[in-house]
């Protein structure tokens, strides 16, 4: 795990590298985790937890809730007692465990059902209306 020390004294631990990273920033007791990984990371990600001592997370902030980065939120939650933070207009999406990730993005998504339904559809529109965006 890569580690870097801030001139304010928070440490920010790379705790899994690679496409979908997930950042511990630790300081003043309070640990706060940047997103969550693909599910299938959970048990690494716990047992990389485990190793730093963190048994109490404050805050699990989402880049975004596409799947690599959010799966493993709810068990984050209810784990280690953290308050999830996401963008406004992706926070209906997580709640409903809809995943916005537009077909054919990458080489995986080319393969998989399409995430552009007329539901998902129905859900944007709703929410930029909402804000005047439409």
């Amino acid at each position: 795990m890569k580690v870097w020390h801030t001139k304010s004294g928070y440490t920010i631990t790379n705790i899994l590298p690679g496409r979908s990273n997930v950042f511990l920033i630790s300081g003043n007791g309070k640990n706060i985790l940047i997103d969550s990984s693909p599910g299938y990371k959970w048990k690494k990600l716990k047992d990389r937890l485990t190793r730093l001592n963190i048994n109490k997370l404050e805050y699990l902030i989402l880049t975004h809730t596409h799947y690599d980065h959010a799966e493993n939120s709810t068990k984050i939650k209810k784990e280690y007692g953290a308050k999830v933070m996401v963008n406004k207009l992706e926070a209906e999406y997580l709640d409903k465990g809809v995943n916005i990730m537009p077909h054919g993005t990458n080489v995986l998504t080319r393969f998989l059902p399409s995430h552009d339904t007329p539901n998902t559809r129905k859900l944007l529109l709703k929410e930029f209306k909402k804000r005047g965006r439409v």
